[in-house]
């Protein structure tokens, strides 16, 4: 019914067709930013500092870089799959600056602080999941490019 989302392709049609998945689960991945982004500033008990206004460019500039991965990953890109895979990692401990940072100044607690910090992760991790298939697919496409010529 549906495929695993890891299986491979036949690279004979991945020459001719894109690789939507992985763009897919960066898409995935701007969506739980903005979802951390709406949740932690919709929250009326926290202070503006320097940090929040570090984090809404860093948010911003995020949602761009991911967007043109995704874009550069459909072209099984594996440069591009290393990159998003470092980014990935970055959204991760992201996850440590920010909300626990409200947590400590108690201006960011119980299920705020908990949606935050999940949805931080779950960015990361939809980010490291699509670098891991795009990589795998570019190399399944290399080789096979390799083998006809």
């Amino acid at each position: 019914m549906f495929r695993n989302i890891f299986t491979k392709s036949n690279p004979a049609r991945m020459r001719y067709k894109n690789d939507k998945r992985s763009a897919w689960l960066c898409y995935l991945s701007i969506m739980c930013c903005c979802a951390h982004f709406v949740g932690i500033y919709s929250n009326n008990s926290i202070v503006p500092e320097v940090r929040m206004g570090a984090d809404i460019i860093i948010n911003i500039v995020f949602m761009l870089v991911v967007f043109w991965a995704s874009e550069e990953l459909k072209t099984y890109n594996r440069k591009w799959a290393v990159f998003t895979a470092f980014v990935g990692v970055g959204q991760l401990l992201r996850a440590f600056w920010l909300p626990i940072r409200y947590n400590e100044l108690e201006q960011l607690v119980g299920n705020a602080y908990n949606f935050s910090r999940t949805m931080m992760v779950l960015s990361g991790v939809f980010l490291i999941l699509g670098a891991a298939l795009s990589f795998s697919n570019a190399t399944v496409l290399k080789k096979y490019m390799a083998s006809i010529k």
